[in-house]
Order: C-alpha cells, then sequence, then structure tokens
C-alpha cells in the first residue's frame, strides 16, 4: 500500500503534516464504521479495513522514521541488508567512539552539564542527519540515503540511552 498515494502527497520525506492531517480527517470522516452502522456486515467489515490502513498509513506518515522505511519499501530498498548497503569504516569508528563517551558519562558522578552537551550535540546530529536524508531521497541517492538512515538510527538510540542515563542520574541525586 503506497500511503503517499492514499493520502494524495508526493512520495517526498518532506510532505506537508497540516496537508497529511486534512486528508486523514477527511479520510476518516468518509469511511469510518460508524458512518455506515445500518450497512450489511460486509460492506462494514469492508470500511473497517479501510478505516485501518487509513489510520495504519497516517501513523506512518506522521512519524519521520517510518516516512522514511516506507519510501525505502516503495522503492523496493531493504536498509537492513548489510551486504548490499554494509556500513563504512568511519561509521563504525564514530559509533564507538561516541559510546565510550557514554560509557564514561555514565560512570562520573557529577556530570549533568556534560549528558545535557552530548544530547544537545547528537539532537543536533540528528536534525542535519534528517535533512541529508530528504536531499538525498529527492535526488534518488538510495545507497547514500540508506547509509544516512541507518547512523540516524544509531543516533536516535544514543540519544535515547543519554537520555535515560540522565534521567536515572537526575533520581539519585534526590536521594
Amino acid at each position: 500500500m503506497n500511503y503517499f498515494k492514499l493520502f494524495n502527497l508526493p512520495e517526498i520525506f518532506d510532505i506537508n503534516i497540516e496537508q497529511l492531517n486534512k486528508n486523514f480527517y477527511r479520510l476518516q470522516k468518509k469511511f469510518h464504521p460508524d458512518v455506515y452502522i445500518k450497512d450489511d456486515i460486509l460492506i462494514k467489515n469492508q470500511k473497517k479495513k479501510k478505516i485501518f490502513i487509513i489510520n495504519e498509513g497516517y501513523r506512518n506518515l506522521k512519524n519521520p522514521l517510518h516516512r522514511i522505511n516506507h519510501i525505502f519499501i516503495l522503492n523496493k530498498l531493504n536498509y537492513k541488508d548489510k551486504k548490499k548497503y554494509p556500513l563504512d569504516i568511519s561509521s563504525l569508528e564514530q559509533q564507538f567512539k561516541l559510546n565510550s563517551e557514554l560509557e564514561h558519562l555514565k560512570s562520573k558522578k557529577y556530570f549533568q552539564n556534560e549528558i545535557i552537551f552530548f544530547i544537545k550535540k547528537n539532537k543536533n546530529k540528528i536534525q542535519n542527519l534528517f535533512k541529508k536524508i530528504a536531499f538525498n531521497i529527492l535526488k534518488k541517492n538510495w545507497r547514500l540515503s540508506i547509509g544516512l538512515y541507518q547512523e540516524l538510527r544509531f543516533f536516535i538510540k544514543l540519544v535515547n540511552q543519554a537520555e535515560e542515563i540522565k534521567k536515572n542520574k537526575d533520581i539519585k541525586n534526590l536521594f
């Protein structure tokens, strides 16, 4: 199912979210099961299936990571194929360095400013990666888009781990 076509949107990363919302509510209104309450069970089931697809499509296009993945699927690309799309050595070295830096921060007793800086720096990296991916998807540069997407997933996981460490340290400092 092409969710971009379902919502009458171009197959690009930088979609108009306001238009997505508007088209979502229009489709909800048209296919919601309550509208067909007096219809027979077959029509009701068809509308339920349609509403399920509409909701799934909306969730996928609303979430930037899922949207990228959907674009890859539409173009028959599998970012998980490590043989076809291996991580380059510099990306692996960068990931190792950042994981080591996070482990170092985790072991420190007082680190509030450092962890906040670490999170902010890597959130900026995430925003830059989204921009690069959007540009490369537009240019249909799939190999680079997939490499950037793999990198993006790493940075999101890294920031989530850092935020969890910060939260746990904050709780310990309360006692």
